[in-house]
């Protein structure tokens, strides 16, 4: 079944509109589990300057996100989600769970969010000003923030009261076919010790073409890489650093959760896939 990512700043009126869209979804026999920050015993809104403790109830919510997908159920993700890094690690489960996905974007002036706040004083202005600086805001254009839908909340129109298209969520989650996995994370599969090695040797030159060659091509253009026919992405200018860190990374889920026939491929289609 699908899964419903809600993105936006605190206070804005995310779990009032999670409770309409749920309410929505049941009078249509569908079954619901929505799954909140707060529910969480290690969640706490003052966590949110403990990098530590977030870490912790995010672990918490992705390990019941998995959970709940693919089964008969609709799964709603209700809370701030306010990093682009984390929504993404969350569109992933949900292609790795072969289920359709969207991201509903909760979308309040800062203002707004501070009136709507003195209903229950979850925060402080201080801590809603500080959220604000470090929201990123969900861009269309990147897939796990697509297919998007942007609710409005206005001073003139309580959370309770704005117009929702129910209708358009219901056909993006329930009417679209779900995104197929990357191929560094699909299933495992047994390799050998050689092949192993071999992707080590690969990914390591497709690396050092990188390196040399990534600055003369524009912002959005293609590079040719040895090993691969895939072409990779310049979307920014990557340091010899980065590419090895991000290398690393590779390595270690393909070493655990794929074939490597075809490394160069694989590779390629990892960084194309990191913002």
């Amino acid at each position: 079944m699908p899964f419903l990512l809600i993105t936006g700043l605190p206070s804005s009126g995310k779990s009032t509109i999670v409770n309409r869209i749920s309410d929505y979804m049941k009078q249509k026999g569908i079954k619901v589990a929505v799954i909140r920050e707060e529910d969480y015993d290690d969640f706490s809104r003052a966590s949110y300057n403990d990098a530590k403790k977030e870490k912790q109830w995010r672990s918490s919510i992705r390990r019941d996100v998995s959970r709940n997908l693919g089964k008969e159920t609709l799964v709603i993700c209700d809370g701030l989600n306010y990093v682009k890094g984390y929504r993404y690690e969350l569109f992933t489960q949900a292609k790795n769970n072969k289920v359709t996905f969207a991201v509903a974007y909760v979308n309040a002036e800062v203002s707004t969010c501070k009136k709507l706040n003195n209903f229950e004083k979850k925060y402080s202005d201080e801590k809603i000003d500080e959220l604000a600086s470090r929201y990123e805001v969900p861009d269309a254009s990147k897939r796990w923030d697509s297919p998007l839908i942007t609710i409005d909340i206005a001073d003139s129109c309580l959370p309770q009261e704005v117009e929702v298209d129910f209708d358009q969520i219901y056909s993006l989650l329930f009417e679209t076919v779900a995104s197929k996995p990357n191929l560094c994370t699909v299933e495992a599969v047994e390799h050998s010790e050689s092949s192993f090695k071999n992707a080590e040797i690969v990914t390591h030159e497709i690396n050092t073409v990188v390196c040399k060659n990534q600055k003369n091509v524009h912002y959005g253009g293609k590079l040719q890489l040895p090993h691969a026919e895939k072409e990779f992405i310049v979307k920014k200018y990557r340091s010899p650093a980065e590419l090895s860190r991000l290398r690393f990374q590779f390595l270690n889920i393909a070493k655990t959760r794929t074939g490597l026939q075809a490394a160069g491929d694989l590779y390629v289609d990892f960084l194309n896939s990191v913002a």
